[in-house]
């Protein structure tokens, strides 16, 4: 086995097939080992003994003597690869590259001259400027090349439109009223690109929002992945959640905002009377549940301010609202929300 030099391949440029932009990776100048990045950082690879840059003129990555040669890069995230034959002279004619992908990952090859079976890509050198080789059908983790003989070079690419491509693709986010009386909020991803952490989001109003949970992203992904929570102590009425996503950068994006609307609250533990009321209200209920009692508008404002509260006993209060306009509030207790119409 010889270590040998990886070097550039900047003379070629970016170019489209089958449907993908295809772009040269680049590879810096006398690395033979060590990492650099694509996509502005959205792609890293990593280069373990890899191949020596034997013509500036066509940019081809090659070999320029030994045998038996073994060069790896590794992606992270998995990406599209397109890998081309592309020989410095005629006399290469015949030799044979093997081109290993990551584990489940197939090849498309093109030209005579190339050949795949499963995760291995066969290519015999052709004449110059002959083009034969092969595409990734999915992302591939890793590269491994083999080489015997001398000589030969190829031409290696990633398809670029991954650098276009939102960190999170969201295929949807729904909301669901449980028997229990609590809210599920699922949603799935078809990929995820530096992807630290999910936020959902809840508002009663559609402008102001607080925190509900933070659920962990995948990170890299390439697969269906399915995410779900819950809003234990979900309000009356019509709520709103959206789904902020963070990157491990700290850059975020939010998605759309879905609203459900609950007219009763399963296993409630309080009694509120007379309803429609006109000046005062009772409440009832454990007193651990009537600790707090905050009470909005319809705008979702809290005009908790504008009453009185007077405690009767541990299990009873009097709420005056008098001070409240004509209209329907919301009266929050610690684990419920209620409707109440005062006249």
């Amino acid at each position: 086995m010889k270590n040998i030099i990886l070097l550039i391949t900047i003379f070629m440029t970016s170019y489209s097939s089958y449907g993908q932009t295809w772009a040269p990776i680049p590879f810096t100048v006398g690395a033979g080992t060590g990492s650099f990045t694509m996509c502005s950082g959205l792609v890293t690879a990593t280069v373990t003994d890899a191949f020596e840059y034997t013509d500036g003129t066509v940019g081809e990555v090659g070999l320029s003597s030994g045998i038996d040669i073994l060069g790896v890069i590794t992606f992270s995230p998995a990406i599209h690869i397109r890998i081309e034959d592309k020989t410095s002279s005629g006399s290469n004619n015949g030799d044979t590259w093997n081109i290993e992908a990551s584990s489940g990952v197939s090849w498309t090859p093109f030209g005579s001259e190339a050949s795949s079976s499963g995760v291995d890509l066969d290519l015999t050198l052709t004449s110059t400027g002959t083009r034969s080789g092969g595409e990734t059908n999915s992302p591939t983790s890793s590269l491994t090349f083999t080489k015997s003989f001398l000589g030969g070079g190829l031409r290696i690419y990633y398809d670029s439109d991954i650098c276009t491509t939102l960190p999170i693709k969201l295929l949807n986010f729904n909301a669901y009223i449980k028997a229990n009386g609590l809210v599920e909020l699922k949603w799935q991803t078809a990929s995820e690109i530096n992807n630290d952490f999910f936020t959902i989001e809840r508002s009663l109003d559609g402008v102001d929002w607080e925190k509900l949970k933070r659920i962990n992203g995948a990170g890299n992904s390439n697969s269906l992945l399915n995410y779900s929570s819950f809003d234990e102590n979900p309000s009356l009425g019509t709520s709103y959640y959206r789904l902020k996503q963070t990157d491990f950068d700290g850059q975020f994006e939010y998605f759309q905002i879905i609203s459900i609307n609950i007219q009763q609250l399963a296993n409630s533990q309080i009694e509120i009377y007379p309803n429609p009321a006109i000046n005062q209200i009772i409440i009832k209920g454990r007193s651990n549940e009537l600790k707090e009692i905050l009470v909005y508008n319809t705008l979702g404002q809290n005009v908790t301010s504008l009453i009185n509260q007077v405690v009767t006993n541990e299990t009873q209060l009097v709420i005056d609202m008098s001070k409240l306009n004509t209209g329907m509030y919301y009266v929050k207790t610690k684990t419920t929300a209620n409707k109440v119409y005062k006249q």
